[in-house]
């Protein structure tokens, strides 16, 4: 989850979408991940959403931030799945993209 605005204050693991990863770190659940886009990462989408799988919370804990305030940070961990293939970026040409969906098939 990115935002563009600038902090404030102190982030805490009471705020939901902070809590729910500290526990799904400490459960060993998956979460589930789906990129929007965004032009600063080369591992977002063009457009639209894309789900990248699952992953594994190896890491939740809280950091002083550039700006001086704690921060929430989380280490994830792509959970293999089966029939998954590598995140593609954004940056791929057409025949590398059809390289990795032959790769996908022959997983099949």
């Amino acid at each position: 989850m990115t935002f563009e605005q600038e902090q404030i204050e102190d982030q805490t693991f009471e705020y939901s979408y902070n809590r729910a990863l500290q526990i799904s770190s400490e459960t060993r659940r998956p979460v589930r991940v789906i990129r929007g886009q965004d032009k600063s990462n080369r591992y977002t989408p063009a457009k639209g959403y894309r789900y990248d799988g699952l992953y594994i919370v190896d890491e939740a804990k809280l950091e002083r931030g550039k700006s001086g305030f704690m921060m929430c940070k989380f280490h994830l961990r792509r959970f293999k799945e089966d029939g998954t293939v590598n995140i593609p970026f954004r940056r791929m040409t057409l025949s590398m993209l059809k390289d990795v969906e032959k790769a996908a098939k022959r997983a099949r």
